[in-house]
């Protein structure tokens, strides 16, 4: 059998998995996340944290925002968890479903302020049938701050196509709208779409199926996007033991027949499709690369 190197010593980009505070609080939480993310080779994470406050609507200016206070401690936790594991983090602000335009504005606006202390990116969702000038808008303000945009599932309508040019998000999430039509969208516009898992083993308790994700994984990969996986944590809040990235690579080598370069390529789509410093983005390339030149009899 030819020698494969080892999936779980590849560096790993964990992108868009939420970050809930349990019974331990926030500082658990990212301790727990980052802890797991850190036992599975992950270099850079990228956490979700919602906008929404059970308060009706968040304020301006985004200093006297309701939201502001809880963004601060969670970015303070999470990157002080990433420090002590040597682990890049960064978060994404998350204006939910369907927020009405105000509480839309007011989320982009908080993400934007919060942009020098660790926010990189601004979590959308586009609703089947929805109106695109709101999200347009806060997508706007998000971008001028430096932030990127993150897609929730692909809406048959409005097209794929409209969606993508009117919010150019580097990532989306799989869903109705990504068909053969929106294949050519995203290749256009050099989206990455983030694959969460299972590749392999049960069902997840959502119903994802694992042999869907790695049809779905398959048919990308044919096709040049760009994908990054998403793994699936095991746990919530501060009771995170596994995140199944490890799994879903090593799935992705036995289901696809993925070599050592498709893995690390794997890596690459996600790693570029992050929000990480460009330092850290080169220090990661050399490992993966430093990674593939290694020899290894682990069969991953």
């Amino acid at each position: 059998m030819q020698a494969v190197r080892d999936a779980a010593l590849l560096p790993k980009v964990l992108l868009d998995v939420p970050l809930r505070p349990g019974a331990g609080g926030i500082r658990a939480a990212a301790e727990s996340l980052v802890g797991a993310a850190a036992g599975e080779g992950v270099v850079w994470l990228e956490a979700r944290w919602s906008a929404h406050r059970p308060r009706p609507h968040l304020a301006s200016p985004a200093s006297d925002a309701p939201g502001a206070p809880a963004l601060a401690a969670v970015l303070e936790a999470l990157t002080r968890a990433g420090c002590r594991r040597s682990v890049g983090t960064g978060l994404i602000v998350d204006a939910g479903p369907a927020p009405e335009p105000h509480d839309l504005a007011a989320a982009a606006v908080l993400a934007a302020a919060h942009a020098p202390d660790g926010v990189v990116a601004l979590g959308l969702e586009v609703p089947d049938g929805c109106a695109l000038d709101p999200l347009r808008e806060a997508a706007t303000e998000a971008r001028q701050a430096g932030l990127a945009i993150v897609l929730g599932p692909l809406p048959r309508q409005p097209t794929p196509a409209a969606v993508l040019a009117a919010l150019t998000p580097t990532r989306v999430r799989p869903g109705p709208g990504l068909d053969g039509p929106a294949i050519g969208a995203l290749l256009a516009a050099g989206t990455c779409v983030e694959l969460p898992g299972p590749l392999a083993g049960p069902a997840t308790a959502a119903g994802a199926r694992p042999d869907q994700a790695a049809h779905l994984l398959g048919w990308l990969l044919a096709a040049g996007v760009p994908v990054a996986l998403g793994g699936t944590p095991a746990a919530a809040a501060d009771a995170v033991d596994r995140l199944g990235l490890v799994a879903d690579h090593r799935a992705a080598r036995q289901l696809l027949d993925l070599d050592d370069a498709g893995l690390a390529a794997l890596a690459l789509d996600a790693l570029g499709a992050s929000g990480a410093p460009e330092a850290l983005k080169a220090r990661a390339t050399v490992a993966v690369d430093a990674w593939l030149a290694q020899g290894s009899d682990a069969v991953a």
